[in-house]
């Protein structure tokens, strides 16, 4: 099912890989892709939807005001996101949350065009939820009085706040790229098993601090549709702190992004491809050798080897097609052509290499 609507298309289902990219060719044309996937927007309704009435409902049943109640609460929220995630991926990536949008769209995983329908689909489904949590929790049998809504504790001023809710979407949003989108990451599927319990470390950590957030579309139904309920019991401070609950999380989102892309498999392309040299630095670490002070630049030992006559340690002084950093250099590594053993060569310090594609 096709039907445009100015520039967009709609079309019901996208080829998606199996936790749920978008298939494209480059980064220019993901971002600027008109295909809207309708399928993945009724998915994350449904999924946003679900994680309002199950989170904010445990909430509602249990309350979250010391250790125990807090704990059953962390867990249905990391829960909630796993068992929704797992059971969506496949239709949108399994999002939930506008935050982790954002995230993709700025690191070049969602097209602008899905990610604004995305975003308007997980804001009606936090409204619908929360309408049906009206519904299931009388103004008297909610133990939150405002249907779960975030509110800032009085004891910690908005600032910490907003740093705290930030830290807590970073961790979500990181976990998202190095585990559900790197492609070296080895967890394949399993990818939303950590990402739940990343929900659910951020809960431990922050709803003593402002009921945890790290989602703003989460945020908002039940701070809207419990004002607007208008129960005689209601706690005032859901509207009054939404802002802090969308800026927060949104520069979390945005962290997130930025970090990811040294850590990307096309980085490691890109610094190979470049014909740059490598150079271990003293911690360690294998980076390009550019503006590296000319007493570092030694030369190369399989020349020294070759020159004294002796034998390397993969059993040839032939030098090696390309220098590869180890896997603790840069996440994955990239494997060596040369040697009969295939392996990684070790960065040699100091000393640095040419690098061939």
């Amino acid at each position: 099912m096709v039907f445009q609507v100015g520039r967009v298309t709609f079309q019901w289902a996208v080829d998606r890989s199996l936790l749920g990219v978008r298939d494209a060719s480059s980064y220019h044309e993901m971002i600027i892709d008109s295909v809207v996937d309708t399928r993945a927007l009724l998915a994350e309704f449904v999924a946003m939807t679900l994680f309002v009435i199950m989170g904010c409902g445990t909430a509602c049943a249990n309350g979250a005001f010391d250790g125990a109640t807090r704990l059953i609460v962390a867990f249905a929220f990391g829960l909630g996101i796993l068992v929704l995630a797992y059971s969506i991926g496949h239709h949108s990536g399994g999002h939930i949350n506008c935050a982790v949008t954002l995230s993709l769209f700025l690191g070049g995983k969602v097209s602008l065009f899905q990610a604004i329908f995305n975003f308007l689909a997980q804001m009606l489904g936090s409204i619908s939820g929360a309408v049906i949590l009206m519904g299931i929790f009388p103004c008297e049998d909610d133990m939150t009085t405002n249907l779960g809504s975030n509110i800032a504790n009085p004891g910690y001023a908005w600032h910490q706040v907003l740093f705290a809710e930030a830290i807590g979407t970073f961790l979500l949003c990181f976990v998202v790229f190095e585990t559900a989108v790197s492609t070296h990451a080895s967890c394949g599927s399993n990818a939303v098993v950590a990402i739940g319990f990343a929900v659910f470390l951020a809960h431990v950590f922050l709803l003593p601090i402002d009921g945890c957030s790290i989602n703003p579309t989460r945020s908002f139904g039940p701070a809207v549709v419990s004002h607007l309920r208008g129960c005689p019991n209601y706690t005032e401070g859901g509207l009054r702190d939404l802002w802090i609950f969308w800026v927060g999380p949104i520069i979390g989102a945005m962290l997130a992004a930025l970090w990811q892309y040294p850590f990307s498999p096309e980085c490691y392309e890109k610094i190979i491809a470049s014909n740059k040299k490598i150079y271990m630095t003293p911690a360690g670490a294998c980076v390009c050798c550019d503006n590296v002070p000319d007493q570092f630049l030694k030369h190369n030992p399989y020349q020294a080897l070759r020159e004294q006559g002796g034998n390397s340690s993969h059993g040839t002084t032939e030098e090696p097609d390309h220098f590869a950093p180890p896997p603790t250099a840069f996440g994955q590594g990239l494997k060596s052509r040369a040697g009969a053993s295939g392996n990684a060569y070790k960065c040699f310090k100091p000393a640095c290499f040419g690098c061939e594609a």
